[in-house]
């Protein structure tokens, strides 16, 4: 009887640590999802946060100039004019693109600029953080599709089929 009573302990403890780890599990999940609505929900954190970039005035001022330029259009266009080292770059391509890559990796997005190296370098700094930002890795997983070239790349994760010509980032130059 004591064999058999030892060796249902072992069985028991062997269950009771599974659930105590289903229990981790499902708490971590719970705290992933916060995060991804937090993050949603505030482009400034998400910017802060996951892509680890500084608070600066110029972040801010920009993510509001851009805010109130699109829910004044009637197309949702913008044209934001600002001097060198305010972050259109940073915030209107870079982290943009990124915060909805990760909203809905379905979106095809398009970075033209005056030169396609100009495209090119702003899509590299895209890539970088997909590939690398172990805070964007933690919650929402791996980012590296099949297709991951220099000036054209699909994000993996993709839910609807889409043409083999039709890559999440593409870069183009207008000379």
């Amino acid at each position: 009887m004591d064999a058999l009573t030892e060796s249902a302990r072992k069985i028991l403890s062997g269950i009771a640590r599974n659930v105590a780890s289903d229990a981790r599990i499902d708490k971590h999940r719970e705290n992933i999802e916060v995060i991804r609505e937090r993050w949603k929900e505030s482009k400034l954190l998400f910017i802060k946060e996951a892509l680890g970039l500084e608070d600066r005035w110029y972040l801010r001022r920009g993510l509001y100039f851009k805010g109130q330029e699109i829910e004044n259009s009637d197309r949702n266009l913008a044209v934001w004019l600002a001097t060198r080292g305010t972050g259109k770059s940073t915030v209107g391509s870079i982290a943009d693109t990124i915060w909805e890559i990760c909203d809905n990796r379905d979106k095809t997005h398009l970075l033209a600029s005056e030169t396609k190296e100009t495209s090119i370098f702003l899509a590299s700094s895209i890539k970088h953080h997909l590939s690398y930002n172990e805070n964007l890795k933690y919650v929402y997983g791996d980012f590296i599709g099949s297709k991951w070239k220099e000036s054209f790349f699909t994000v993996s994760g993709r839910k609807r089929r889409l043409s083999d010509k039709e890559g999440t980032v593409e870069c183009i130059g207008v000379n």
